[in-house]
């Protein structure tokens, strides 16, 4: 059973597990006496205080969660205390890979602490099934995808439209209006490792390939003219270096992770389709490039391998070369992480925890 755990915002002296390698930061922590696999803040204004993980029992059954940060004074926002309370659990068929929130997810506590919260999301899982969770009803449909879902992402402005992204060298875009129905089907290259829709366009997907392609996707155009997937409706394609390594991880504005390197795009001042930036990420290999939602300035790269030197790294564009590194928080590698949508505050999953961050500017 997940408890309630207060949380603060605190400074400590010292280099304990769980501080950056100047000591500075702390993390506030959330203990659960399973496994922790992903989790996922909810990035739309109304719901900006509700975090979904998916998490595996010793027994073998999983479960997706959801928790609500409740506050605990009026003091400013820096100095803030919050808890995190359960407010909705479901079993999962098997662990789950990747979780998205929908955009008519709501979450509001009026002064007398009555709660109004409405929840709905999307989870796949490694059987290639796909959850949506919709406060109390649950429904499971079976995808089309051959092999691994490595990620799904709900339309920002499209309530009952959602994409996922496989090894089966496909992306799929859904309605989830009536039923799941397949909108349309676009091939590939090489595996889909993530998926992203435009904050703002309606009808285009960024995919992220591990050859190392962001395609940029006209899905109603895909409809149209290919039904079938045979490669219609790209808008652009940015490339990384061949012969780098894989492409693990993608991100809107753009950025990436290929090998140990990290690259990113500024398509405003140079238009090019070749990275105008790119460093060093984590020799040992990167996992995951995420732009902070609060701070354009401000992403970070993280790795999943156990090593306790470097966790993960967060780089301001002013200076990208010097990035702020920060140790692992447990002896379990960080499998996860997810930015707040108004605050540069970062969750990671390691082991049976829940860590936070706050990220300076």
């Amino acid at each position: 059973m997940v408890s309630e755990l207060s949380l603060g915002h605190q400074n400590p002296a010292g280099g304990s597990a769980g501080t950056d390698a100047s000591g500075r930061d702390s993390h506030p922590r959330f203990t659960c006496p399973e496994r922790v696999y992903t989790c996922e803040f909810c990035p739309f204004d109304a719901g900006q205080d509700l975090l979904a993980w998916g998490k595996c029992f010793r027994c073998g059954e999983s479960q997706l969660g959801v928790l609500r940060r409740e506050y605990k004074d009026d003091a400013g926002d820096a100095q803030r205390r919050w808890a995190l309370v359960p407010v909705l659990n479901e079993m999962m068929d098997t662990r789950v890979v990747k979780i998205a929130w929908a955009p008519s997810t709501t979450c509001a506590v009026s002064s007398d602490g009555l709660e109004a919260i409405n929840i709905k999301l999307a989870a796949v899982t490694a059987s290639r099934k796909l959850h949506i969770i919709v406060n109390d009803q649950h429904a499971v449909y079976d995808t089309q995808h051959s092999d691994y879902i490595n990620d799904v992402a709900w339309s920002f402005s499209q309530c009952n439209v959602l994409a996922t992204a496989s090894d089966d060298h496909y992306c799929r875009v859904w309605s989830v209006d009536d039923g799941l129905q397949l909108l349309c089907a676009v091939q590939l290259s090489s595996p889909g490792v993530a998926v992203r829709w435009h904050p703002a366009e309606a009808g285009t997907v960024m995919v992220a390939e591990q050859s190392g392609y962001l395609r940029l996707l006209n899905y109603a155009a895909a409809m149209e003219s290919a039904p079938s997937g045979d490669g219609h409706g790209w808008k652009l394609t940015l490339q990384t270096p061949r012969n780098v390594g894989t492409l693990t991880g993608a991100d809107w504005n753009f950025g990436a992770v290929v090998g140990s390197q990290w690259y990113t795009w500024d398509m405003e001042e140079t238009g090019q389709v070749v990275p105008d930036q790119q460093g060093e990420a984590h020799v040992e290999g990167a996992s995951e490039f995420l732009w902070c939602p609060s701070n354009p300035r401000l992403y970070v790269t993280y790795t999943k391998v156990p090593r306790p030197s470097s966790a993960f790294r967060c780089y301001n564009t002013a200076y990208p070369q010097v990035p702020r590194v920060y140790a692992a928080p447990a002896a379990a590698p960080l499998r996860h992480m997810s930015w707040h949508a108004h605050e540069p505050l970062l969750v990671g999953c390691a082991g049976d925890k829940l860590f936070f961050w706050t990220m300076a500017s």
